[in-house]
């Protein structure tokens, strides 16, 4: 239904958010033609909405009760899939599509919308924060440990582990981390 929808130029919500997600009857119907719904809040009042195919990101403020815009752009933080995760004042996450290799590593500044690096190649990612670091799983089946600064991509460590491609969020539990891709969990 999405791809019928897109062909006849009636864009759907990529995302919905709010506290009663199960309305009758919309709700379905927007599930069944592919909206995602998120209800997240990452600092204080605001909330990060990003999604990819041309739409891009935007940062908003609800503390006046009607959203207000901090920052938008769709050259700042497009994700594809996963949600970029929000530390010290910056968000990490993947910028662009999957398809072709063309995903980037990307950090910005949270409350300015301002692209501080990226790192190109990097390929879409699961990203996970854990005692003060990143842990991305790049969908070349990599396992990768990263200092987040603004300053630059600083990458500490790297290993081969799995085979692509890998889609799942890596997770960390009793002080183990687990990846998998479509045949085996490590």
């Amino acid at each position: 239904i999405s791809s019928q929808l897109y062909d006849n130029d009636i864009v759907i919500p990529h995302v919905v958010a709010g506290d009663n997600l199960a309305f009758f009857p919309l709700g379905a119907f927007l599930r069944r033609c592919g909206a995602f719904f998120v209800k997240r809040s990452f600092a204080g009042d605001r909330v990060f909405l990003s999604t990819a195919y041309g739409t891009g990101a935007v940062l908003l403020d609800l503390q006046s009760g009607k959203p207000a815009e901090v920052w938008a752009g769709n050259d700042v933080l497009s994700c594809h899939y996963n949600t970029p995760l929000l530390v010290k004042g910056h968000l990490y996450g993947i910028d662009g599509r999957q398809e072709g290799g063309q995903a980037a590593l990307r950090c910005v500044e949270w409350d300015t919308g301002k692209v501080k690096w990226t790192k190109e190649g990097f390929g879409c990612a699961g990203l996970i924060h854990a005692d003060g670091l990143l842990i991305a799983c790049p969908e070349n089946g990599d396992v990768v440990l990263i200092d987040p600064s603004p300053n630059g991509y600083k990458e500490l460590a790297r290993a081969s582990v799995l085979d692509s491609p890998v889609r799942a969020l890596p997770a960390l539990a009793g002080g183990r981390l687990f990846v998998r891709d479509g045949k085996k969990l490590v």
